[in-house]
């Protein structure tokens, strides 16, 4: 670990400000969304909080010489990232074990909220009426570690997190998303997106259950 800390150059670092609008947003986000129930009641007092883990992975992400999990937890040491990433140094016990205990729908939140700033139209202006109604939806596989065992796919060997993704055609931007296994079928994901007065596009998977569309027909 001290190795790992001698390491990590803050000059090095960058995205100050993306971080910094990404923790805005993270706090908006968290105030429209309704309570969520505590995962671990009864437990101790967590000094890692939700903001500081997903900036601190944020900032992994935009600055490639934080290549590990040794060396987010060394950067988290540093002034700078204590004042705009993390409030606190981030140790290697607390840090994976956030993965399982922080809610993954803030994230979906921010997603959301950044998309929704796109209000342009796209496309033949007679459509523009179509804006809010005409949506896509399909479902991609993301590969996945092998040690996360939810994420089943083929077998052991071939794990997969599966995205679905709820797309505005005339607005060019996404309106929602759900992360399953990478075997969940994707009409039972369309089931949680369909919403009232929209058209709805999809390859022909979509349609293999005609139960389906009875219920369709009823929403």
């Amino acid at each position: 670990m001290g190795r790992a800390k001698e390491q990590i150059d803050e000059k090095k670092l960058r995205s100050w400000k993306l971080l910094d609008d990404f923790r805005a947003r993270l706090a908006k986000i968290r105030v429209e969304m309704p309570p969520q129930p505590e995962r671990r009641p009864g437990g101790p007092e967590r000094l890692l909080l939700e903001e500081d883990y997903f900036s601190l992975m944020l900032s992994g992400m935009l600055n490639p010489v934080l290549d590990s999990m040794r060396g987010l937890c060394a950067a988290s040491h540093l002034e700078r990232v204590q004042t705009e990433v993390c409030s606190r140094q981030v140790s290697l016990g607390s840090f994976p074990e956030a993965q399982g205990v922080f809610d993954p729908e803030l994230l979906k939140g921010v997603f959301l909220d950044l998309a929704a700033e796109n209000q342009t139209s796209w496309g033949d202006p007679r459509l523009a009426h179509l804006a809010d109604k005409l949506k896509l939806v399909d479902g991609t596989l993301l590969p996945a570690l092998p040690r996360m065992h939810w994420a089943l796919w083929l077998n052991d060997q071939n794990r997969a997190a599966k995205l679905h993704l709820k797309f505005s055609v005339l607005r060019q931007a996404a309106c929602d998303a759900l992360i399953t296994a990478g075997n969940s079928c994707e009409r039972k994901a369309l089931r949680q997106f369909v919403k009232e007065g929209e058209i709805i596009i999809a390859d022909r998977y979509y349609g293999l259950e005609y139960g389906f569309f009875g219920e369709l027909k009823r929403i």
